[in-house]
């Protein structure tokens, strides 16, 4: 290793210990400062890597992913109107919270993405993202397909992203209850969420047909899904129906849907 490659992997190793020690209490005027001047020994290193083999892939491969930090940061940003100081302590945050969980910066960042397009407060998303990632941890799966799963509900329950914890804790209870991973939930739950809501089937209702369908009937997630789905649109029928028979205002329709029946019945 020839001495100006030695003092640019020394530089690189400080940038990266001062970083890490003043991470919690670090000002943000000088974040920027910090992540340029990791990305700046990244790239000189790069030039020269090829030269030193597995000796320097260890540090390489910390390095290179401070350096793409910045440029996945990028990816949520463009939906903001703008980058401020509070886009920043995100970048900050989501730092810790790949450390604490284990979760991958860039996975931690598309969560991000998912959660601002769905509609999640930016007031409200780094505690959002706490929530999910850690949910994503326990259920084996990614932050961003945690995301899509939640804010599939959410949003066809007008949920608040408040609620998010009490609404993974149905989730995994979902789970445990059924023959289903947390990982398919997604697909599973998007084929009836806007039903449901359309229907005006309470969430923990059809939670508890996925768990019944999954375990009890031998269903796969996928197909069980698929049934809830048409079990709703024909309540919707039927409601339309009701409605035209009992001239709206003088008699409804009403059904419920329970691991153990499905009842249906007129009332006045």
């Amino acid at each position: 290793m020839t001495p100006k490659m030695r003092q640019v992997l020394l530089q690189n190793k400080n940038a990266l210990k001062q970083f890490k020690n003043d991470l919690p209490n670090k000002p943000l005027s000088q974040y920027d400062r910090y992540m340029k001047s990791i990305a700046n020994s990244q790239r000189l290193i790069t030039t020269g890597a090829a030269m030193f083999g597995s000796g320097l892939a260890g540090s390489l491969m910390t390095t290179k992913s401070f350096a793409n930090f910045e440029q996945d940061a990028k990816y949520y940003q463009t939906l903001l109107d703008q980058v401020t100081k509070k886009n920043i302590e995100w970048q900050r945050e989501t730092l810790k919270l790949a450390g604490v969980t284990g979760a991958s910066i860039a996975d931690i960042n598309k969560g991000i993405y998912q959660s601002l397009s769905s509609g999640v407060p930016e007031d409200n998303i780094m505690q959002f993202m706490k929530t999910v990632t850690e949910a994503s941890i326990g259920g084996r799966t990614t932050v961003e397909d945690t995301v899509n799963t939640v804010t599939t509900i959410m949003n066809a329950y007008k949920i608040p992203a408040e609620q998010a914890d009490a609404l993974l804790g149905k989730l995994f209870v979902t789970v445990k209850n059924g023959k289903i991973e947390f990982r398919e939930l997604n697909s599973t739950i998007s084929d009836f969420a806007s039903t449901g809501s359309l229907g005006n089937l309470d969430i923990n209702e059809l939670l508890a047909a996925v768990s019944a369908l999954t375990q009890g009937a031998g269903i796969a997630p996928a197909e069980a899904g698929t049934a809830i789905n048409r079990f709703i649109m024909s309540i919707i029928s039927a409601q339309d129906e009701s409605k035209k028979f009992g001239k709206i205002d003088r008699i409804g329709f009403r059904c419920s849907i329970s691991s153990q029946s499905r009842d249906c019945s007129f009332s006045k």
